[in-house]
């Protein structure tokens, strides 16, 4: 049953109220502006006075929800009218805790604003604003009030529209659709909708994606030049007369203090760009960088990262290059302490292309690559590729988790020595074959009589001696019989004929010799007398001869549906 109550109202404790203990009670006794004394019991923290509700505060409800738990609502003034919504809310309980009522009526009806506040309300993230600006731009643009109103070909077509007017990033477009995803998908974990509208909702594939900021390695010669430039460059315009007649040339006078902050400057952005390639840290990194974080003593020499300074949020430690580690030695002051940043200021995109046009090097080239502060990473990691590092080890030494990243993403194969790589191939060998292609191996043919080939019309007759080998002055000049080593036994069935078997441009016709008793020699073991005669022809209606007995007298036209059988010559087997 539901109950009815009112809470008692909380004071803070009236100036010149005196405590005092009262049945394990501590009570509070005060005089009243009218002059009247007044008592109340204080609470457990001893600030504040109970004292009992007034007239006109409202009523309160506490019930058993659907899942045996005590809740407790707010509820009117009147008596009457607190008591039917106490009822009420008993009823809706048990309905629902037999299936009879919709669980998510409540939240259907809520505006889809109220949802996205409770939604961020327990996030603490950075990214937090920004996936919040993400929603309310696909709610706003779709125009949905409801979280179930939403759509998702109206927020591809809407997603699409920023591409087009926008120029939205295909990256950019999957965080959109990543931030919505995950607003929905907390609705149904927390029973505010049923199903997911946006189950069909997805992100642009990854293979599909171009970048809109392509990055190029730049080569050690490359990397020297800017370098140089960078050291060189603040001093060189710190020199030039900025007006007069004489305005452009190198030759304003400065003095001492000036050109030591010249070449202080020089060396400090000369110093960030090596941080970018030997260390590959990103802008954020450099700029949090302290003289507390480089381990000169360590063994091996480093730099630990701290965790909240890095994209990753890992406390990386990074190997010190002796080049790199020999330039932060000489660069750092005597007096620096631990809590001092390294680098003041990390150079911008402006000073970098300044230093990089007096280098000679395009910051963007004509397949539209782009050199700037993060290409000088991709720079080192293709460098380690092309000095023999093994990928685990640049892996490791890029902070990369994927290996895939290190490989694809950070690799410019044009810079790699693929040539040379080539080269380190061996040559195919070569192997003379073991027959000429104007003879016929001996160990084809192994038949002690002999055989004949029509060469330019006329029959050649070949024989062989006892051996089975053909005399001397017997070989003809050119053969139109392919030698084909393979040796097998004849299959008993027949097979369905090739279509490019029926029209070969030869035919042979074998014929067994039978001894006087109708017997074939081949069965005896003993001489055979064999005859193979190749005959060329043309057209389709070669006829193939069956080396089957005599008995059969078959004959078999190679066409559709039929295959002669192979001929065999002693041990060999021709196919045809």
């Amino acid at each position: 049953m539901a109950s009815l109550f009112k809470r008692n109202r909380h004071e803070l404790l009236p100036v010149g109220a005196v405590l005092s203990e009262s049945e394990d009670q501590r009570i509070a006794r005060w005089i009243d502006e009218k002059g009247k004394t007044r008592h109340a019991r204080v609470n457990s923290a001893g600030n504040k006075i109970v004292l009992p509700p007034a007239k006109d505060d409202p009523y309160y409800i506490a019930y058993e929800d659907e899942n045996g738990r005590r809740r407790t609502v707010k509820a009117y003034r009147d008596k009457e009218s607190a008591a039917a919504m106490g009822k009420r809310l008993e009823d809706e309980s048990a309905k629902r805790k037999e299936g009879l009522v919709d669980t998510f009526s409540q939240h259907r009806h809520t505006p889809i604003n109220q949802h996205i506040e409770v939604f961020f309300a327990g996030q603490r993230s950075k990214r937090a604003p920004q996936k919040k600006m993400q929603i309310n731009r696909i709610v706003a643009g779709t125009k949905a009030s409801r979280v179930h109103e939403l759509d998702t070909p109206q927020i591809e077509q809407f997603l699409q529209t920023c591409q087009t007017k926008e120029t939205m990033a295909d990256r950019t477009v999957n965080e959109y659709i990543a931030s919505i995803k995950e607003f929905t998908k907390w609705a149904v974990t927390n029973r505010r909708i049923s199903t997911d509208p946006l189950a069909g909702l997805k992100r642009i594939s990854p293979k599909a994606i171009s970048p809109v900021h392509p990055r190029r390695a730049l080569t050690m010669e490359d990397i020297a030049k800017l370098l140089d430039a960078a050291k060189k460059r603040p001093l060189m315009e710190m020199r030039l007369i900025r007006h007069g007649p004489r305005k452009g040339e190198p030759a304003a006078n400065l003095r001492s203090a000036a050109i030591e902050y010249g070449q202080l400057l020089g060396r400090e952005r000369r110093l960030a760009y090596m941080l970018a390639f030997y260390g590959r840290l990103r802008r954020s990194e450099i700029n949090a960088l302290k003289w507390g974080d480089i381990h000169f003593n360590a063994s091996p020499p480093k730099i630990k990262l701290r965790a909240h300074t890095t994209k990753s949020k890992r406390a990386d430690t990074v190997p010190l290059h002796v080049q790199l580690d020999e330039e932060l030695q000489a660069f750092r002051p005597k007096t620096a302490s631990s809590s001092q940043k390294v680098i003041r200021t990390v150079p911008n995109m402006k000073v970098l292309r300044a230093d990089l046009k007096l280098a000679g090097i395009e910051d963007i080239d004509a397949e539209g690559l782009y050199a700037d502060l993060h290409a000088l990473g991709k720079s080192f990691i293709t460098a380690m590729a092309a000095s023999g590092v093994s990928q685990r080890a640049a892996q490791a030494i890029a902070r990369h988790t994927d290996p895939r990243l290190t490989a694809n993403a950070y690799t410019d194969e044009n810079l790699l020595p693929l040539a040379a790589e080539m080269a380190k191939v061996p040559r195919i060998p070569t192997i003379p074959l073991p027959f000429s292609p104007t003879s016929i191996s001996d160990a084809v043919l192994k038949s002690d009589k002999g055989y004949s080939t029509n060469n330019g019309g006329q029959n050649v007759d070949i024989d062989r001696d006892v051996t089975g080998q053909v005399r001397a002055g017997d070989r003809p000049e050119s053969s139109v019989m392919p030698v084909i080593p393979s040796i097998h036994d004849v299959p008993d069935n027949r097979s369905r004929a090739a279509p490019a078997q029926r029209n070969c441009d030869f035919a042979c016709h074998l014929e067994a010799q039978h001894d006087t008793n109708g017997t074939r020699a081949d069965d005896l073991g003993g001489h055979r007398n064999i005859e193979l005669q190749v005959k060329l022809n043309s057209g389709d209606d070669t006829k193939w001869h069956d080396p089957a007995p005599h008995v059969t007298g078959s004959f078999i036209e190679a066409g559709e549906g039929g295959r002669t059988l192979d001929i065999h010559v002693g041990n060999v087997t021709l196919y045809h």
